[in-house]
Protein backbone atom coordinates (compact mmCIF):
# COMPACT_ATOMS: atom_id res chain seq x y z
CA UNK A 1 0.00 0.00 0.00
CA UNK A 2 1.17 3.43 -0.43
CA UNK A 3 2.45 5.65 2.27
CA UNK A 4 1.07 9.00 2.78
CA UNK A 5 2.57 12.22 4.03
CA UNK A 6 2.32 12.37 8.00
CA UNK A 7 -0.51 13.69 9.36
CA UNK A 8 2.14 16.26 10.93
CA UNK A 9 2.05 18.03 7.60
CA UNK A 10 -1.59 19.44 7.86
CA UNK A 11 -0.65 23.00 7.63
CA UNK A 12 0.38 25.70 5.28
CA UNK A 13 3.69 25.01 4.69
CA UNK A 14 6.38 26.50 2.75
CA UNK A 15 7.51 24.88 -0.60
CA UNK A 16 11.03 25.13 0.35
CA UNK A 17 10.64 22.23 2.84
CA UNK A 18 10.96 19.21 0.95
CA UNK A 19 12.66 19.11 -2.50
CA UNK A 20 12.20 20.82 -5.37
CA UNK A 21 13.14 18.43 -8.39
CA UNK A 22 16.84 17.06 -7.70
CA UNK A 23 17.69 20.00 -5.13
CA UNK A 24 17.07 20.24 -1.74
CA UNK A 25 14.50 22.76 -1.08
CA UNK A 26 16.99 24.71 1.74
CA UNK A 27 19.28 25.58 -1.39
CA UNK A 28 16.65 28.12 -2.30
CA UNK A 29 15.17 31.07 -1.46
CA UNK A 30 11.50 32.21 -2.13
CA UNK A 31 11.47 35.55 -4.01
CA UNK A 32 9.44 37.11 -7.00
CA UNK A 33 10.59 38.17 -10.77
CA UNK A 34 11.08 41.45 -9.18
CA UNK A 35 14.51 40.16 -6.93
CA UNK A 36 17.01 42.46 -7.55
CA UNK A 37 19.76 39.99 -6.52
CA UNK A 38 18.51 36.52 -7.84
CA UNK A 39 20.97 35.51 -10.55
CA UNK A 40 18.67 34.76 -13.55
CA UNK A 41 18.69 36.94 -16.52
CA UNK A 42 16.78 39.67 -17.03
CA UNK A 43 14.18 38.65 -19.69
CA UNK A 44 13.50 35.70 -17.05
CA UNK A 45 12.71 37.75 -14.41
CA UNK A 46 10.73 39.84 -16.15
CA UNK A 47 8.20 37.50 -17.41
CA UNK A 48 7.97 35.92 -13.53
CA UNK A 49 7.90 39.33 -12.57
CA UNK A 50 4.55 39.02 -10.38
CA UNK A 51 5.33 35.11 -9.61
CA UNK A 52 6.63 33.19 -6.85
CA UNK A 53 10.18 31.87 -8.03
CA UNK A 54 12.62 29.95 -6.02
CA UNK A 55 15.88 31.34 -6.51
CA UNK A 56 19.35 30.03 -5.02
CA UNK A 57 20.76 31.38 -1.79
CA UNK A 58 23.97 33.53 -1.93
CA UNK A 59 26.89 31.07 -2.47
CA UNK A 60 25.07 28.56 -4.12
CA UNK A 61 26.75 27.78 -7.69
CA UNK A 62 24.28 28.62 -10.60
CA UNK A 63 24.11 26.82 -14.38
CA UNK A 64 24.33 29.42 -16.96
CA UNK A 65 25.52 29.76 -20.53
CA UNK A 66 28.22 30.91 -22.33
CA UNK A 67 27.53 33.71 -25.02
CA UNK A 68 28.81 33.69 -28.74
CA UNK A 69 29.74 29.65 -28.49
CA UNK A 70 27.36 27.12 -29.81
CA UNK A 71 25.16 24.84 -27.51
CA UNK A 72 27.36 21.70 -28.31
CA UNK A 73 30.69 23.46 -27.48
CA UNK A 74 29.00 25.09 -24.07
CA UNK A 75 27.72 21.42 -23.32
CA UNK A 76 31.35 20.21 -23.84
CA UNK A 77 32.93 22.72 -21.95
CA UNK A 78 30.72 22.22 -18.99
CA UNK A 79 31.39 18.23 -19.00
CA UNK A 80 35.10 19.25 -18.69
CA UNK A 81 34.88 21.09 -15.80
CA UNK A 82 32.06 19.11 -14.13
CA UNK A 83 33.71 15.34 -13.63
CA UNK A 84 30.93 12.91 -12.57
CA UNK A 85 30.36 13.01 -8.85
CA UNK A 86 30.46 16.77 -9.09
CA UNK A 87 27.56 18.40 -7.22
CA UNK A 88 24.98 19.83 -9.97
CA UNK A 89 24.89 24.01 -10.15
CA UNK A 90 21.62 25.18 -9.35
CA UNK A 91 19.08 26.42 -12.10
CA UNK A 92 18.91 30.37 -11.78
CA UNK A 93 15.18 30.35 -11.39
CA UNK A 94 12.55 27.83 -10.64
CA UNK A 95 8.70 28.98 -11.30
CA UNK A 96 7.06 27.81 -7.71
CA UNK A 97 4.01 29.74 -8.37
CA UNK A 98 2.73 28.72 -5.00
CA UNK A 99 4.09 29.82 -1.97
CA UNK A 100 2.48 27.67 0.25
CA UNK A 101 1.71 23.54 0.32
CA UNK A 102 -0.56 21.70 2.26
CA UNK A 103 -0.14 17.72 2.07
CA UNK A 104 -2.63 15.52 3.37
CA UNK A 105 -5.96 17.58 2.98
CA UNK A 106 -9.75 16.77 0.95
CA UNK A 107 -11.91 18.99 0.00
CA UNK A 108 -15.39 19.51 0.27
CA UNK A 109 -18.24 17.63 -1.45
CA UNK A 110 -19.75 20.76 -2.43
CA UNK A 111 -15.65 22.38 -2.92
CA UNK A 112 -16.27 25.07 -0.91
CA UNK A 113 -13.68 23.80 2.11
CA UNK A 114 -10.16 22.85 2.47
CA UNK A 115 -9.38 20.72 5.08
CA UNK A 116 -6.11 19.20 6.47
CA UNK A 117 -6.02 17.86 10.42
CA UNK A 118 -8.49 20.46 12.26
CA UNK A 119 -7.24 23.43 10.12
CA UNK A 120 -10.18 24.67 7.58
CA UNK A 121 -10.00 27.10 5.23
CA UNK A 122 -12.73 28.85 2.64
CA UNK A 123 -11.53 27.02 -0.75
CA UNK A 124 -11.02 29.61 -4.11
CA UNK A 125 -9.20 28.79 -7.03
CA UNK A 126 -6.82 31.03 -9.54
CA UNK A 127 -8.41 33.13 -11.93
CA UNK A 128 -8.63 31.21 -15.10
CA UNK A 129 -6.16 31.89 -17.99
CA UNK A 130 -8.40 33.61 -20.87
CA UNK A 131 -6.97 31.17 -23.17
CA UNK A 132 -7.91 28.25 -21.95
CA UNK A 133 -10.53 26.06 -23.16
CA UNK A 134 -10.54 23.88 -20.52
CA UNK A 135 -10.44 24.64 -16.64
CA UNK A 136 -12.35 23.37 -13.22
CA UNK A 137 -15.82 22.98 -12.77
CA UNK A 138 -18.40 20.77 -10.32
CA UNK A 139 -17.06 17.14 -12.07
CA UNK A 140 -13.39 18.46 -10.83
CA UNK A 141 -14.87 18.79 -7.20
CA UNK A 142 -16.77 15.08 -7.38
CA UNK A 143 -13.36 13.69 -8.65
CA UNK A 144 -11.14 15.28 -6.03
CA UNK A 145 -13.34 15.11 -2.99
CA UNK A 146 -13.20 12.06 -2.39
CA UNK A 147 -9.05 11.82 -2.27
CA UNK A 148 -6.53 12.78 -0.18
CA UNK A 149 -4.67 15.65 -2.22
CA UNK A 150 -1.40 17.98 -2.23
CA UNK A 151 -2.52 21.48 -2.81
CA UNK A 152 -0.57 24.21 -4.01
CA UNK A 153 -1.31 27.89 -3.44
CA UNK A 154 -1.81 30.45 -0.77
CA UNK A 155 -3.81 31.12 2.40
CA UNK A 156 -5.02 34.33 3.29
CA UNK A 157 -7.83 35.39 5.92
CA UNK A 158 -9.39 32.10 6.24
CA UNK A 159 -9.08 31.26 2.16
CA UNK A 160 -6.71 29.13 0.37
CA UNK A 161 -6.51 29.69 -2.94
CA UNK A 162 -5.35 26.59 -4.93
CA UNK A 163 -3.07 27.20 -8.29
CA UNK A 164 -2.48 23.23 -8.08
CA UNK A 165 -4.56 20.26 -6.53
CA UNK A 166 -2.25 16.76 -7.08
CA UNK A 167 -4.19 13.23 -5.70
CA UNK A 168 -1.76 12.05 -3.51
CA UNK A 169 -2.62 8.64 -4.87
CA UNK A 170 -0.72 9.32 -7.76
CA UNK A 171 2.07 7.46 -7.05
CA UNK A 172 4.69 5.31 -8.66
CA UNK A 173 3.62 1.97 -7.19
CA UNK A 174 6.47 -0.76 -6.51
CA UNK A 175 3.79 -3.83 -7.43
CA UNK A 176 2.47 -2.37 -10.55
CA UNK A 177 2.20 -4.63 -13.16
CA UNK A 178 4.61 -5.22 -15.95
CA UNK A 179 3.66 -4.24 -20.16
CA UNK A 180 6.87 -4.83 -22.15
CA UNK A 181 7.09 -2.43 -25.22
CA UNK A 182 9.71 -2.31 -28.12
CA UNK A 183 12.21 0.69 -27.67
CA UNK A 184 11.24 2.05 -31.04
CA UNK A 185 9.20 5.26 -31.57
CA UNK A 186 6.42 3.09 -33.31
CA UNK A 187 5.83 1.17 -30.44
CA UNK A 188 5.61 3.96 -28.14
CA UNK A 189 3.44 6.14 -30.13
CA UNK A 190 1.24 2.75 -30.13
CA UNK A 191 1.35 2.94 -26.84
CA UNK A 192 0.14 6.62 -26.19
CA UNK A 193 -2.57 6.38 -29.00
CA UNK A 194 -4.12 2.74 -27.32
CA UNK A 195 -5.97 4.59 -25.01
CA UNK A 196 -9.25 6.39 -25.91
CA UNK A 197 -8.10 9.80 -26.60
CA UNK A 198 -4.88 9.36 -25.84
CA UNK A 199 -5.17 8.22 -21.90
CA UNK A 200 -6.46 12.01 -21.76
CA UNK A 201 -9.61 11.23 -19.60
CA UNK A 202 -8.35 7.43 -18.33
CA UNK A 203 -7.48 6.43 -14.40
CA UNK A 204 -4.24 7.33 -13.47
CA UNK A 205 -2.16 4.27 -14.25
CA UNK A 206 1.57 3.23 -13.52
CA UNK A 207 2.85 0.30 -15.44
CA UNK A 208 6.39 -0.86 -16.01
CA UNK A 209 7.60 -1.42 -19.37
CA UNK A 210 11.22 -1.65 -19.47
CA UNK A 211 13.13 -3.38 -16.97
CA UNK A 212 17.32 -3.62 -17.02
CA UNK A 213 17.08 -6.53 -14.61
CA UNK A 214 14.20 -7.29 -13.77
CA UNK A 215 12.87 -6.42 -10.43
CA UNK A 216 15.56 -4.18 -9.99
CA UNK A 217 14.23 -0.93 -11.06
CA UNK A 218 11.43 -1.47 -8.28
CA UNK A 219 14.19 -0.38 -5.45
CA UNK A 220 13.13 3.45 -6.55
CA UNK A 221 12.51 5.52 -3.58
CA UNK A 222 14.94 7.98 -3.48
CA UNK A 223 16.10 7.62 -6.97
CA UNK A 224 17.05 10.53 -9.22
CA UNK A 225 14.32 10.38 -12.32
CA UNK A 226 14.97 12.07 -15.75
CA UNK A 227 11.11 12.00 -17.24
CA UNK A 228 9.18 12.85 -20.49
CA UNK A 229 5.71 13.88 -20.70
CA UNK A 230 3.42 13.79 -23.17
CA UNK A 231 0.94 17.20 -22.92
CA UNK A 232 -1.83 18.10 -24.65
CA UNK A 233 -2.57 22.05 -24.80
CA UNK A 234 -5.98 21.77 -23.08
CA UNK A 235 -7.15 19.38 -20.81
CA UNK A 236 -9.38 18.99 -24.04
CA UNK A 237 -7.21 17.59 -25.96
CA UNK A 238 -6.53 14.39 -27.23
CA UNK A 239 -2.71 13.68 -25.12
CA UNK A 240 -1.88 11.44 -27.95
CA UNK A 241 -1.43 14.12 -30.21
CA UNK A 242 -0.32 16.89 -27.72
CA UNK A 243 1.22 19.82 -28.60
CA UNK A 244 4.52 19.72 -26.69
CA UNK A 245 6.50 17.35 -24.25
CA UNK A 246 8.11 17.82 -20.88
CA UNK A 247 11.31 17.06 -19.54
CA UNK A 248 11.23 15.77 -15.77
CA UNK A 249 13.52 15.18 -12.98
CA UNK A 250 13.45 14.91 -9.29
CA UNK A 251 13.66 12.13 -6.91
CA UNK A 252 11.04 9.47 -6.89
CA UNK A 253 9.94 10.08 -2.88
CA UNK A 254 10.67 7.80 -0.03
CA UNK A 255 9.15 6.16 3.30
CA UNK A 256 9.59 9.13 5.73
CA UNK A 257 9.90 11.95 3.61
CA UNK A 258 6.72 14.37 3.38
CA UNK A 259 5.46 12.73 0.35
CA UNK A 260 5.72 9.31 1.16
CA UNK A 261 6.98 6.17 -0.92
CA UNK A 262 6.54 6.66 -4.57
CA UNK A 263 5.57 10.38 -4.46
CA UNK A 264 6.02 11.65 -8.10
CA UNK A 265 4.62 15.22 -7.02
CA UNK A 266 7.44 17.20 -6.18
CA UNK A 267 9.72 16.78 -9.79
CA UNK A 268 10.14 19.62 -11.60
CA UNK A 269 9.12 20.00 -15.44
CA UNK A 270 10.06 21.84 -18.24
CA UNK A 271 8.08 22.15 -21.26
CA UNK A 272 9.79 22.16 -24.58
CA UNK A 273 8.05 23.00 -27.83
CA UNK A 274 9.50 21.41 -31.22
CA UNK A 275 10.78 23.78 -33.59
CA UNK A 276 10.28 21.50 -36.44
CA UNK A 277 6.67 21.40 -35.68
CA UNK A 278 4.37 23.17 -38.24
CA UNK A 279 2.44 26.93 -36.91
CA UNK A 280 4.26 29.30 -34.77
CA UNK A 281 7.49 26.73 -33.73
CA UNK A 282 9.56 26.36 -36.54
CA UNK A 283 8.76 29.45 -38.37
CA UNK A 284 10.06 31.30 -34.82
CA UNK A 285 13.25 29.58 -35.66
CA UNK A 286 13.50 31.00 -39.48
CA UNK A 287 12.64 34.62 -38.46
CA UNK A 288 15.42 34.41 -35.51
CA UNK A 289 17.88 33.22 -38.10
CA UNK A 290 16.60 35.94 -40.69
CA UNK A 291 16.87 38.45 -37.24
CA UNK A 292 20.52 37.34 -36.75
CA UNK A 293 22.03 37.79 -39.81
CA UNK A 294 20.73 40.94 -40.87
CA UNK A 295 21.82 42.04 -37.76
CA UNK A 296 24.96 41.19 -38.39
CA UNK A 297 25.72 42.95 -41.49
CA UNK A 298 24.70 46.15 -39.87
CA UNK A 299 20.30 46.15 -40.62
CA UNK A 300 18.61 46.77 -37.27
CA UNK A 301 15.62 48.64 -38.33
CA UNK A 302 13.01 45.62 -37.56
CA UNK A 303 11.68 43.84 -34.91
CA UNK A 304 10.29 40.83 -33.31
CA UNK A 305 6.35 40.00 -32.45
CA UNK A 306 5.50 37.60 -31.02
CA UNK A 307 1.93 36.83 -29.97
CA UNK A 308 -0.19 34.33 -28.10
CA UNK A 309 -4.11 32.97 -28.54
CA UNK A 310 -3.69 32.76 -32.77
CA UNK A 311 -5.16 29.53 -32.70
CA UNK A 312 -8.12 30.60 -30.60
CA UNK A 313 -9.45 34.02 -29.97
CA UNK A 314 -5.89 36.03 -31.03
CA UNK A 315 -6.12 38.11 -28.04
CA UNK A 316 -2.43 38.79 -28.79
CA UNK A 317 -2.44 40.68 -31.99
CA UNK A 318 -5.67 42.10 -30.81
CA UNK A 319 -3.69 43.57 -28.16
CA UNK A 320 -0.32 44.55 -30.48
CA UNK A 321 -2.61 46.53 -33.01
CA UNK A 322 -3.59 49.07 -30.13
CA UNK A 323 0.42 49.88 -29.41
CA UNK A 324 1.71 52.87 -31.20
CA UNK A 325 4.27 51.59 -33.21
CA UNK A 326 5.05 53.27 -36.06
CA UNK A 327 5.56 50.34 -38.60
CA UNK A 328 5.14 50.24 -42.19
CA UNK A 329 4.99 46.07 -42.79
CA UNK A 330 4.42 43.52 -40.57
CA UNK A 331 5.08 39.41 -42.00
CA UNK A 332 2.56 37.23 -40.59
CA UNK A 333 4.38 33.71 -40.05
CA UNK A 334 2.36 30.87 -41.20
CA UNK A 335 2.98 27.57 -43.48
CA UNK A 336 2.85 28.64 -47.08
CA UNK A 337 5.31 26.56 -48.67
CA UNK A 338 8.07 29.70 -48.80
CA UNK A 339 5.34 31.74 -51.00
CA UNK A 340 3.87 35.12 -50.39
CA UNK A 341 0.12 34.65 -50.00
CA UNK A 342 -1.43 37.29 -51.76
CA UNK A 343 -4.88 36.48 -50.49
CA UNK A 344 -6.46 34.86 -46.79
CA UNK A 345 -9.98 33.03 -46.95
CA UNK A 346 -11.76 34.56 -44.07
CA UNK A 347 -13.46 32.22 -40.86
CA UNK A 348 -16.59 31.81 -38.97
CA UNK A 349 -16.43 29.64 -36.01
CA UNK A 350 -19.52 28.30 -34.11
CA UNK A 351 -20.89 26.43 -31.94
CA UNK A 352 -24.01 24.85 -32.54
CA UNK A 353 -26.33 23.18 -29.53
CA UNK A 354 -29.48 21.07 -29.18
CA UNK A 355 -31.86 20.09 -26.77
CA UNK A 356 -33.72 16.76 -26.73
CA UNK A 357 -35.50 14.60 -24.36
CA UNK A 358 -33.74 11.77 -22.51
CA UNK A 359 -35.87 8.33 -22.59
CA UNK A 360 -34.91 4.53 -22.39
CA UNK A 361 -33.41 3.31 -25.97
CA UNK A 362 -36.06 0.38 -25.85
CA UNK A 363 -38.56 3.08 -26.14
CA UNK A 364 -37.28 6.08 -28.07
CA UNK A 365 -40.96 7.18 -28.82
CA UNK A 366 -40.88 8.35 -25.99
CA UNK A 367 -37.56 10.74 -26.14
CA UNK A 368 -36.30 13.21 -28.66
CA UNK A 369 -32.82 12.73 -30.24
CA UNK A 370 -30.70 15.31 -29.94
CA UNK A 371 -27.94 13.65 -32.09
CA UNK A 372 -30.74 12.78 -34.72
CA UNK A 373 -31.62 16.49 -35.01
CA UNK A 374 -28.42 18.23 -34.62
CA UNK A 375 -27.55 15.47 -37.66
CA UNK A 376 -30.55 17.15 -39.50
CA UNK A 377 -29.12 21.04 -39.60
CA UNK A 378 -25.59 20.03 -40.32
CA UNK A 379 -26.32 18.00 -43.24
CA UNK A 380 -28.43 21.07 -44.34
CA UNK A 381 -25.24 23.12 -43.80
CA UNK A 382 -23.43 20.95 -45.37
CA UNK A 383 -25.24 21.30 -48.48
CA UNK A 384 -25.42 25.13 -48.28
CA UNK A 385 -23.51 26.98 -50.59
CA UNK A 386 -20.82 28.82 -49.24
CA UNK A 387 -19.62 31.35 -52.27
CA UNK A 388 -17.42 30.92 -54.76
CA UNK A 389 -15.05 34.00 -55.09
CA UNK A 390 -12.56 34.70 -58.81
CA UNK A 391 -9.79 35.63 -56.15
CA UNK A 392 -10.29 33.33 -53.62
CA UNK A 393 -11.94 30.55 -54.37
CA UNK A 394 -15.12 28.51 -52.95
CA UNK A 395 -16.07 28.72 -49.50
CA UNK A 396 -16.37 25.41 -47.54
CA UNK A 397 -17.92 24.12 -44.60
CA UNK A 398 -16.33 21.84 -41.90
CA UNK A 399 -17.82 20.25 -38.74
CA UNK A 400 -14.36 20.04 -36.69
CA UNK A 401 -16.11 18.42 -33.17
CA UNK A 402 -19.10 16.32 -32.33
CA UNK A 403 -20.06 15.86 -29.18
CA UNK A 404 -23.70 14.15 -27.35
CA UNK A 405 -25.35 11.41 -25.54
CA UNK A 406 -24.26 10.04 -22.99
CA UNK A 407 -24.99 6.25 -23.23
CA UNK A 408 -25.76 3.64 -26.16
CA UNK A 409 -28.73 2.99 -23.85
CA UNK A 410 -29.83 6.39 -23.66
CA UNK A 411 -31.70 8.58 -26.28
CA UNK A 412 -29.66 11.45 -26.07
CA UNK A 413 -30.77 14.69 -24.24
CA UNK A 414 -28.11 17.16 -25.87
CA UNK A 415 -25.80 17.40 -28.56
CA UNK A 416 -23.32 19.78 -30.15
CA UNK A 417 -21.07 20.09 -32.46
CA UNK A 418 -18.38 23.02 -33.19
CA UNK A 419 -18.03 24.30 -36.68
CA UNK A 420 -16.08 26.29 -38.95
CA UNK A 421 -16.47 27.88 -42.69
CA UNK A 422 -13.99 29.30 -44.68
CA UNK A 423 -15.49 32.35 -46.20
CA UNK A 424 -15.25 34.32 -49.47
CA UNK A 425 -17.97 36.66 -48.25
CA UNK A 426 -18.14 39.30 -46.25
CA UNK A 427 -18.57 38.09 -42.51
CA UNK A 428 -22.36 39.41 -41.85
CA UNK A 429 -23.58 37.87 -45.12
CA UNK A 430 -21.95 34.27 -43.91
CA UNK A 431 -23.38 34.81 -40.77
CA UNK A 432 -27.08 35.93 -41.93
CA UNK A 433 -26.96 32.45 -44.30
CA UNK A 434 -25.88 30.31 -41.51
CA UNK A 435 -29.16 31.49 -39.19
CA UNK A 436 -31.28 30.93 -41.93
CA UNK A 437 -30.56 27.83 -42.03
CA UNK A 438 -30.05 26.39 -38.47
CA UNK A 439 -33.17 28.61 -37.70
CA UNK A 440 -34.81 27.94 -34.60
CA UNK A 441 -33.96 23.82 -34.46
CA UNK A 442 -30.60 24.72 -32.47
CA UNK A 443 -29.24 27.82 -30.80
CA UNK A 444 -26.03 29.36 -32.28
CA UNK A 445 -23.02 31.22 -30.45
CA UNK A 446 -20.12 32.85 -32.85
CA UNK A 447 -16.66 31.84 -31.49
CA UNK A 448 -14.87 33.98 -33.72
CA UNK A 449 -15.05 35.17 -37.44
CA UNK A 450 -13.24 37.48 -40.10
CA UNK A 451 -13.47 38.64 -43.07
CA UNK A 452 -11.46 37.47 -46.20
CA UNK A 453 -8.23 39.58 -46.39
CA UNK A 454 -6.27 41.09 -49.41
CA UNK A 455 -2.99 41.09 -48.35
CA UNK A 456 0.60 42.64 -49.62
CA UNK A 457 2.90 41.15 -51.88
CA UNK A 458 6.26 42.08 -53.32
CA UNK A 459 7.66 41.79 -57.06
CA UNK A 460 9.62 39.08 -57.42
CA UNK A 461 8.47 36.41 -54.90
CA UNK A 462 6.51 33.70 -55.67
CA UNK A 463 2.65 33.99 -54.42
CA UNK A 464 -0.62 32.06 -53.64
CA UNK A 465 -4.09 31.93 -52.09
CA UNK A 466 -4.33 30.12 -48.80
CA UNK A 467 -7.43 28.84 -47.02
CA UNK A 468 -6.60 29.09 -43.55
CA UNK A 469 -6.75 31.62 -40.80
CA UNK A 470 -4.35 33.58 -39.59
CA UNK A 471 -3.36 36.75 -37.14
CA UNK A 472 -3.49 38.74 -40.36
CA UNK A 473 -7.12 40.39 -40.02
CA UNK A 474 -6.34 41.72 -36.31
CA UNK A 475 -2.99 43.03 -37.13
CA UNK A 476 -4.04 46.08 -40.00
CA UNK A 477 -2.41 49.17 -37.79
CA UNK A 478 1.07 47.67 -37.95
CA UNK A 479 1.54 48.61 -41.70
CA UNK A 480 0.70 46.37 -44.54
CA UNK A 481 0.23 42.17 -43.71
CA UNK A 482 2.35 39.63 -45.40
CA UNK A 483 2.04 36.49 -45.01
CA UNK A 484 4.44 34.07 -45.60
CA UNK A 485 6.66 30.84 -44.16
CA UNK A 486 8.06 27.47 -44.28
CA UNK A 487 6.46 24.62 -43.84
CA UNK A 488 2.95 23.39 -45.48
CA UNK A 489 -0.47 24.01 -44.15
CA UNK A 490 -0.95 20.16 -45.53
CA UNK A 491 0.85 18.80 -42.47
CA UNK A 492 -0.66 21.15 -40.23
CA UNK A 493 -2.69 19.58 -37.28
CA UNK A 494 -1.72 16.27 -38.45
CA UNK A 495 0.21 13.11 -36.79
CA UNK A 496 3.06 13.92 -39.19
CA UNK A 497 3.06 17.84 -38.51
CA UNK A 498 7.22 18.65 -39.79
CA UNK A 499 9.23 21.22 -41.24
CA UNK A 500 12.31 19.67 -43.25
CA UNK A 501 15.40 21.49 -42.29
CA UNK A 502 16.04 22.33 -46.40
CA UNK A 503 12.62 24.05 -46.01
CA UNK A 504 13.39 25.90 -42.87
CA UNK A 505 16.91 27.61 -44.00
CA UNK A 506 14.91 28.25 -46.96
CA UNK A 507 12.13 30.38 -45.00
CA UNK A 508 14.99 32.10 -43.06
CA UNK A 509 16.63 33.13 -46.87
CA UNK A 510 13.10 34.58 -47.39
CA UNK A 511 12.53 36.52 -44.59
CA UNK A 512 15.84 38.56 -44.86
CA UNK A 513 15.14 38.85 -48.13
CA UNK A 514 11.78 40.34 -47.67
CA UNK A 515 13.05 42.65 -45.09
CA UNK A 516 15.71 43.60 -47.08
CA UNK A 517 13.54 44.05 -49.96
CA UNK A 518 11.06 46.09 -48.04
CA UNK A 519 13.30 48.28 -46.47
CA UNK A 520 14.64 50.10 -49.74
Amino acid sequence: MPEYPDSSLHRAASPLETRIGLFAGATFRLASGRCLDCAAIPQALWYFADETIAAPRPGIPVAGFTRSVSVWQDVEQWAVTHPPGTPIDAPPLVWIGSPEIVRGASLSPDGATLAAGAKRWSFALVPKIPLNRSYYNATSTAYLAPRMLTVRGSSRDGVFTARTLWPEDFRLDSSAPSQRVDATPEAVRALVRAEPRGGAQSPFAAITLWERSPGSARRWEGAPVLAVILNGAQGDDDEAHGGHFALVTGRVGAAGTPGGAGAINDWITNNFYTLDAESEKGIIAAMLEAGGRLRASGTVNFGYLFVVGEETDSIGAKTANMLKWNTEFVIVGEPTENRLASAQKGTFMVRLNVAGRASHSGYPEFGVSAIQNLFAVLKDCEGADWGDDPSFGKGTFNTGAFHGGEAANVVPAEASASIMIRTVEPRAQVEEKMRRIVAKRATMEVIGASDPQITHVVEGFPTTVVSFGSDVPHLENLGKRLLAGPGSILDAHTPGEKISKSELMEGADLYERLVRKLLL
